[in-house]
């Protein structure tokens, strides 16, 4: 079929079948913000219950993987979203992922508190709504402030108990070549 414009900004189509009147000021684009969920959490192999926004994902002293799963609750285009995270505390930047790799992953973190934050881009370009999972990885005991102060009184009491040997050593040297001068 053919097109033509009418006299009050209709759009006519023709064809076979019929006739298509289409009307361009009543058209409204789409501007659907999926919602972005947790699909799974798991902490070194383990599956963790993702919970809601304001419950705290712990990891105790010896878990060392991290691996968040996510993904935007839009079934029209699920392959066009684009995804990105960033874990506040660690990434100034946030980290782009494609739909294929719905997965944030972190391993070794130093103990303290962090955001994960996560955010969908719709196939227009809307970004929806950040999506945040506190954090809190717990010291072991040799992370602790304590363990380190000890660590370094232990280094000091080694550099003197070296340099009293080092004094000693020299001493007997020189007692040594004192003796050894006397003699002859």
């Amino acid at each position: 079929g053919s097109g033509s414009m009418g006299p009050s900004g209709l759009l006519f189509f023709g064809g076979t079948r019929g006739l298509l009147i289409i009307e361009p000021e009543r058209f409204v684009p789409w501007r659907y913000a999926p919602p972005l969920l947790l699909t799974a959490i798991d902490i070194d192999g383990e599956s963790v219950a993702p919970g809601a926004g304001s419950h705290v994902v712990q990891l105790r002293p010896g878990q060392r993987r991290l691996t968040v799963e996510f993904a935007a609750l839009d079934y029209s285009a699920p392959a066009s979203i684009s995804y990105a995270y960033r874990l506040l505390g660690l990434d100034e930047e946030w980290i782009p992922t494609e739909a294929s790799q719905r997965v944030a992953s972190y391993h070794n973190l130093w103990p303290g508190d962090y955001q994960l934050q996560m955010r969908a881009q719709t196939r227009n370009g809307q970004i929806g709504e950040v999506l945040s999972m506190p954090l809190s990885v717990k010291a072991a005991w040799w992370q602790t402030p304590l363990a380190a102060f000890i660590a370094v009184l232990l280094l000091a009491a080694l550099i003197l108990l070296a340099v009293r040997l080092r004094t000693v050593q020299i001493g007997r040297r020189a007692q040594a070549l004192e003796d050894l001068v006397e003699r002859r």
